[in-house]
């Protein structure tokens, strides 16, 4: 039990020892009376009267039954579930055909042709190897 879980718990579960877990009362009745403990306490309260400041907004009617009146998400295995795993496919297919692009389109750029091997070979070798294996 140390100050350091004292001031989590004070953060956590507020200034009210009626809130705080009950294998924790133990270290609030320890640390409660230290200075470092009622600075930690003061602050909660602060945040805890902050809190309770609020108030729950009505429930909107019009809401309630948009959300109510929504489709459920299909399930694992249904009819429907074929077009959930198409529209999760395309953004990863679609990102591996533009990286292989870009990817083509700069080893591409960095080719250069210095005349001694065809261009197709260069290309798909690159210009070090192919002077590394003599072309």
């Amino acid at each position: 039990m140390d100050l350091s879980r004292f001031k989590a718990c004070a953060e956590a579960y507020g200034a009210d020892r009626r809130r705080w877990p009950a294998r924790e009362h133990a270290l609030y009745d320890r640390f409660a009376g230290t200075p470092e403990g009622a600075a930690s306490l003061a602050e909660a309260e602060r945040t805890d009267r902050f809190l309770e400041g609020f108030e729950v907004a009505g429930l909107d009617e019009a809401l309630a039954e948009t959300i109510s009146n929504l489709p459920s998400s299909p399930r694992r295995g249904a009819g429907a579930a074929g077009g959930v795993v198409r529209r999760r496919f395309w953004l990863p297919a679609a990102a591996f055909a533009a990286s292989a692009i870009l990817g083509f389109a700069i080893g591409f750029a960095q080719v250069r042709d210095d005349g001694n091997a065809d261009f197709v070979t260069q290309l798909l070798l690159g210009p070090e190897s192919i002077r590394e294996i003599g072309l």
